[in-house]
C-alpha cells in the first residue's frame, strides 16, 4: 500500500543535500594518485634502461631524460612520505605534486623530442586526477562549516525542505 500522505513521485525523487568527502577520503585519493605516480617514475626509469633506443626515449638528450626520470621517482617518493605525515597541507600537497609533474613531464618530452613523442598527453593524466580529487578551490581539508561546495559544476544551495 502507498502511503496516502506523500505521492509516489515525491518519494522517488528526493533530493539529498551534498556532502563533501571525508578528510580521511581526500587524503587516501591522494595517496593512490601517487602510487600511479610512482608506477609511473618506475616504468619511466625501466623503458629508458632497457628500450631507450626502441621507444625512442631521450632522443635529444639521454642523460636529461634519465636524470628527470629518476628526479621524478626520489619526488614521489618524498610524497609519498608527506602524504603518511599529512604535513604540509592536502591542497598545498596536491599543487606541488601537479607542479612537478607537469614540469618532469615537459622535460621528458623534450628530452625525447617534443611532441612527437607522445609523453606530453601524460599531463592529462595528472591534470584530470587533480582535478578529480581537489573538487574546488575551496580550502581543505572540508569542514561542515566550509561555506562553499565541493564541486564547482553545482552552486551551493540550501538542503531541498522535507
Amino acid at each position: 500500500m502507498q502511503d496516502s500522505s506523500a505521492p509516489a513521485e515525491t518519494q522517488i525523487f528526493r533530493l539529498r543535500p551534498y556532502s563533501p568527502p571525508s578528510p580521511e577520503a581526500l587524503w587516501r585519493t591522494l595517496y593512490f594518485f601517487n602510487i600511479y605516480r610512482l608506477i609511473l617514475g618506475c616504468v619511466l626509469v625501466f623503458l629508458f634502461g632497457m628500450h631507450a633506443e626502441v621507444l625512442q626515449l631521450g632522443t635529444y638528450g639521454q642523460p636529461l631524460f634519465y636524470h628527470t626520470s629518476i628526479a621524478y621517482a626520489l619526488s614521489v617518493l618524498a610524497s609519498l612520505l608527506a602524504i603518511k605525515l599529512r604535513e604540509p597541507g592536502f591542497s598545498l600537497q596536491l599543487g606541488v605534486q601537479v607542479g612537478i609533474d607537469i614540469a618532469c613531464v615537459a622535460v621528458l618530452t623534450y628530452a625525447s623530442g617534443g611532441v612527437q613523442s607522445g609523453l606530453g598527453i601524460l599531463l592529462m593524466v595528472s591534470l584530470a586526477a587533480a582535478g578529480m580529487i581537489s573538487r574546488s578551490p575551496c580550502s581543505s581539508p572540508p569542514s561542515p562549516a566550509s561555506p562553499c561546495c565541493w564541486n564547482t559544476f553545482t552552486p551551493c544551495l540550501p538542503p531541498m525542505p522535507t
